[in-house]
């Protein structure tokens, strides 16, 4: 079994929270006030520089309208998500 380390969790999950979060049309900005916390913390959430309290996992899923298991799932690494939204629906 190949050994993970916690940076890759936090990016694969990031990376899964910007996805999930583009697909229900949200901003940064919305999805912070939803959970109730600040817009700071999903970015660094977003970017893998930061880990999450389970509470917050909890309300990403709900907010999200996604399994657990979802957020963690590295299929996502092969997506080329853009940075903006914007972006994102433009190459839908």
């Amino acid at each position: 079994m190949n050994k993970i380390d916690s940076q890759h969790v936090k990016k694969v999950f990031g990376k899964n929270v910007k996805y999930y979060r583009f697909l229900k049309k949200l901003t940064q900005e919305q999805l912070a006030e939803k959970i109730d916390i600040d817009i700071t913390s999903i970015s660094d959430i977003e970017c893998g520089a930061r880990g999450v309290q389970f509470e917050t996992i909890a309300k990403l899923c709900n907010t999200l309208e996604v399994k657990v298991c979802q957020l963690f799932d590295e299929e996502i690494l092969d997506k080329n998500i853009p940075n903006d939204i914007r972006d994102f629906y433009m190459n839908q």
